[in-house]
């Protein structure tokens, strides 16, 4: 009509999204004039609107916006165009998705019979009145979308529509009867034969039967204190139509205007609640013969307190999400308004629930009926009085074991209650928002050794074992969404006993930022960021959870698999580590006392399995090249429950038959039946030799090993050391050793096993590593002298120190490299021979490239040389090498130097050398500074020999003559000049060469020609 406010109601989907910062602006028909022109306000420029999501469902699910998540403001120069601004930045406008926005507005002043169309906008900037030109906001490159739609006429008011309550100030309850509702309806003009009044009440309101055919009007009757119209009344669901059989005339007011009046009453039934407050309107209509609207007026209807008071429904199960079978739990709580004996719950949204395995859990409620969407329990429901409705008559009911709907949303939900099988009130409620459900469909951790797998770092066969308590790890789950999460929304991960590295105090950094994030499964990444713990769900965890928020413009879509990775450190105790809990959250309002997340994993995802961290240390007082070696082992096993320990030993490490050294005997008693005769359990001993908590070990056979194949041996524990009983053990082992460590792998590795159930194979429970070990520590010297002439037969000379003792019957083993060869007739003992005045015996073996020398006597720590018969070729380079080993009676290694780089072949050399012969001749002709050097002492005769009488060798400090001869082996090319001859004392002697006397008198030369007088040549 002409006058007064009217509420507009205006239904629209967006083909593009309105997000914060944007606009939706709403043009009313407008002729540029106040009376030609809807106008959005008269006192202000803000515009009376409210905004909501609303579903399709027709039963009106609705999410409303706030305050705070737009402003209206109307144009200063157009006040029939306002601007809905959109501010929050936790929601936006959905593209394809249903809005209503309702306006107050006022209507033109003129009377108009054409439906003129309204006009909606969206656009990419916000307005303000302020220094802003509305022309250059609303341009063609800002403009989102458009649309219309057509209006309603403006038609001529009322010149009065009153109605009263018989008692104004009494509330009014749903289902109740509102008696002797009186109407007054006054027109303008008189009625005609064949008009029509029509009196339209809210959608909620019955006033007649409803499509069955008969018009009937319930308790309609007219106020007999003004004449009644003739006329026909007639009704059909919440419309009464008089139709007029004659002329109604008007009656002249002392104001001029012809009126005409009429009075009625009606008895009516409140709906259960008060409708929408655009829908709250009672409408009278005045229309001609042929259909044409003449004149309408409309009066806003009372409020309605619903049949059920405080009435709600929540669900408080420890299993929430979409789909849950078990653990489920719902209270609906009420303070009914009538006495009932039975209460009657429908599900109406959404689908898929089943309320058929529902069973009470609260006292004094029975289930009578159940099927998939209704359920029936008994009880006794006393009226309330009105009161307070948390009070006495409040009635809750716990119903369990339901099958929650799909795929979540928001519920909602149909209350009615009998007595003695009539029903008695009726109410349709909001419920609560049913979680989604978040399906963690993929799982997995990968830890620091996988990545040096992956970087080419030397430790492979590490990743392959279990994750251990207190690593960093990368933990990446693969999950799907039934309720989608737009930007604003949260994600939200509890994962208790891990420390996820982006809930640090630094989670504003740009390195935590790449810690955690989410991807789809195509790879791109979903612009996040990590927030404070202060969302409600949150409550006070140690570590706390953490929160990412998708930004603006971001959206995880329904059953699309997104990916999620981070950085976590694992619980330093392996047997902790609860499900993990991951939620999302959005700003939307819920109707359910307890506010819940908008999808959930209920907690079903189980922590990963971890093993404990062992602390392993290994180490042997000396291992030497090949030899065998005591290693003491200790263990922290972390009071883990394993019994079977496997040890793995570098590359090249051997561990024999049996490999524990047993040198103490521990006692076990055991306990058997009751001996009949003396009524006391029989006692049996076992004697266990054991060093240590260990009571065997054995190696494994290199095919029950794990793939890369190491040499593994197994221990088994004493029964005080095993089983979660000790924490740290030692033990002693026997390993042989490698000629030398492989290099940057060789860690030792200590694996303890258990069975999980009584049914699985045994599993790692723990492992540890020592890095460090221990080295192998080579003879403390092993020298290998020789010529380095090829094709000639040589002397080597082995000279060696040891800190071992070599038992009688020992063996020392020269392994020579390929292109060399041993002969024992030339073998010379020299400090062997005297070793304990033992028999020495020099032997080359048919199956290997070496000399063998054998010992009748024991070998002392010391040092010691001796020298075999060599033969080179012309090949030998410092590619190959020489090896020494000490060999007891058995074979086994003793001490050794191994992996000596061989001195290579001087091409072109032809001479060798002779045995050096020592003697005093011509000792006595040295000049007197020279003898004066000679440390036999004043008191010594002038000619006492410098060699000891009995076995031949020269004294020390004696000054000796040495005749080194070299044997030329071919005539010397002409062109090969020599020019000089260098000669190497051995380690100890010295030579008494000066340059005070000629050289002639000191060196003498046989076979050589001078040149020059200063230099020779070979003959």
């Amino acid at each position: 009509t002409t006058t007064g406010i009217n509420y507009v109601t205006i239904d629209f989907k967006t083909y593009h999204p309105v997000k914060a910062g944007e606009r939706i602006r709403i043009l009313a028909p407008g002729d540029g004039t106040e009376d030609g022109s809807f106008e959005f306000f008269r006192s202000t420029f803000e515009c009376d609107l409210t905004l909501r999501q609303i579903d399709a469902d027709s039963r009106g699910l609705t999410t409303s916006w706030g305050s705070n998540d737009f402003t209206c403001i109307v144009e200063e120069d157009a006040k029939y165009i306002s601007n809905i601004n959109i501010i929050t930045t936790k929601k936006s406008i959905r593209s394809g998705v249903l809005y209503r926005a309702v306006a107050a507005i006022y209507n033109p002043q003129w009377v108009s019979d054409q439906a003129r169309p309204w006009h909606i906008e969206t656009y990419s900037n916000t307005f303000s009145n302020y220094q802003q030109n509305p022309d250059s906001l609303n341009t063609e490159g800002a403009l989102l979308d458009a649309g219309s739609a057509p209006g309603f006429p403006i038609t001529q008011d009322f010149h009065r529509f009153i109605i009263e309550k018989e008692r104004p100030d009494v509330e009014e309850y749903g289902g109740k009867e509102v008696g002797d509702v009186r109407f007054l309806v006054a027109l303008r003009s008189a009625l005609e034969p064949k008009d029509a009044i029509r009196l339209v009440a809210p959608s909620t309101f019955v006033l007649g039967a409803a499509g069955n055919g008969d018009k009937a009007c319930h308790a309609f009757a007219w106020d007999l204190s003004s004449r009644p119209p003739e006329s026909v009344v007639e009704c059909d669901g919440n419309v009464m139509t008089w139709h007029l059989q004659d002329r109604y005339n008007c009656a002249i007011q002392p104001s001029g205007v012809c009126v005409s009046e009429m009075k009625f009453l009606l008895n009516v039934t409140n709906p259960p609640e008060t409708p929408p407050p655009e829908a709250n309107f009672w409408i009278v209509e005045h229309r001609l013969p042929n259909g044409v609207l003449e004149a309408s007026r409309a009066v806003q209807g009372w409020q309605v307190v619903p049949s059920f008071q405080s009435a709600t429904v929540d669900l408080t199960g420890r299993a929430i999400s979409a789909g849950s079978r078990t653990m489920t739990e719902i209270v609906v709580s009420f303070v009914p308004t009538s006495t009932a004996d039975l209460i009657e719950l429908t599900v109406l949204h959404p689908g898929n629930f089943d309320l058929s395995p529902a069973l009470p859990s609260s006292v004094g409620h029975v289930v009578l009926e159940a099927t998939r969407s209704t359920v029936k329990v008994q009880g006794a429901f006393v009226a309330s009085s009105g009161g307070d409705p948390t009070g006495e008559h409040r009635v809750s009911i716990r119903l369990r074991d339901i099958v929650l709907g799909y795929p979540g949303g928001l519920t909602r939900w149909e209350l009615r209650t009998f007595y003695t099988g009539d029903l008695q009130d009726s109410i349709t409620v909001n419920g609560f928002s049913l979680p989604g459900r978040l399906e963690v469909i993929d799982k997995s951790i990968s830890t620091v050794h996988d990545r040096n797998h992956h970087a080419g770092e030397a430790h492979p066969f590490l990743s392959t074992l279990p994750l251990r308590g207190g690593e960093m790890a990368v933990v990446r789950l693969t999950f799907s969404l039934t309720m989608p999460l737009f930007g604003g929304g949260h994600l939200v991960i509890h994962s208790p006993g891990y420390t996820l590295l982006a809930s640090s105090s630094t989670s504003a950094s740009s390195l935590l930022n790449q810690s955690i994030n989410i991807s789809s499964v195509s790879g791109r990444q979903l612009k996040t960021r990590i927030l404070d713990v202060s969302n409600a769900s949150a409550s006070q965890q140690d570590p706390p959870p953490v929160i990412l928020e998708l930004l603006p413009g971001e959206a995880i879509r329904a059953d699309e698999a997104h990916v999620v990775t981070m950085d976590v450190t694992c619980p330093y105790d392996a047997g902790k580590g609860d499900n993990w809990l991951l939620e999302t959250w959005t700003h939307e309002p819920q109707y359910s006392v307890t506010r819940h997340p908008s999808n959930s994993n209920d907690g079903e995802m189980t922590s990963f399995v971890m093993a404990f961290d062992y602390h392993l240390s290994v180490w042997a007082a000396r291992a030497a090249p090949s030899a065998e070696a005591v290693v003491t082992l200790v263990v922290n096993l972390r009071m883990s429950s394993t019994r079977e320990l496997l040890l793995t030993a570098p590359e090249g490490f051997a561990f024999p038959r049996d490999c524990l050294v047993a040198t103490i005997t521990t006692l076990e008693e055991k306990l058997e039946e009751i001996d009949p005769s003396t009524g006391v359990p029989a006692v049996t001993t076992r004697l266990i030799p054991s060093e240590g908590d260990a009571i065997s070990c054995s190696p494994l056979e290199e095919s029950d090993a794990d793939e890369p194949a190491r040499p593994t041996a197994k221990l088994v524990l004493a029964n005080f050391a095993c089983c979660g009983m000790a924490d740290r053990i030692s033990t002693r082992l026997k390993v042989t050793s490698p000629e030398a460590l492989s290099g940057p792998a060789s860690y030792w590795l200590i694996q303890g096993l258990a069975h999980r159930d009584d049914t699985d194979p045994q599993d790692v429970v723990g492992w540890g590593v020592d890095f460090t070990g221990f080295n192998i520590t080579p003879m403390a010297l092993a020298r290998f002298h020789y010529p380095r002439v090829a094709q000639a037969s040589t002397t080597l000379g082995v000279e060696f120190t040891t800190t071992q003792r070599l038992s009688g019957g020992g063996m020392i083993r020269v392994n020579l490299p390929p292109s060399a060869s041993a002969t024992c007739v030339s073998f010379v003992g020299l400090s062997l021979a005297h070793a304990g005045n033992g028999r020495v015996i020099c032997e080359i073996p048919q199956d290997s490239n070496s000399a063998v020398i054998y010992l009748n006597t024991t070998l002392l720590p010391g040092t010691y040389s001796f020298a075999v018969g060599l033969l080179l070729m012309n090949s030998l380079s410092p590619a190959e090498d020489f090896s020494l080993y000490l060999l007891s009676r058995r074979g086994a290694v003793v001490d050794a130097a191994v992996q000596i780089p061989a001195a290579s072949v001087v091409r072109g050399l032809i001479v060798s050398p002779e045995a050096v012969a020592l003697s005093a001749d011509s000792v006595a002709s040295l000049p007197e500074a020279v003898l004066l050097l000679d440390e036999a002492g004043v008191e010594a005769p002038a000619n006492e020999s410098p060699f000891d009488a009995r076995s031949g060798k020269p004294k020390p400090g004696r000054i000796v003559q040495v005749t080194l001869a070299l044997d030329i082996q071919a005539q010397v090319p002409v062109d090969l000049a020599i020019s000089r001859v260098l000669i190497t004392c051995p380690k100890g002697f010295r030579h008494l060469i000066t340059t005070d006397s000629p050289l002639s008198t000191q060196i003498q030369l046989e076979g050589f020609v001078p040149v020059n007088g200063s230099y020779v040549a070979l003959t």
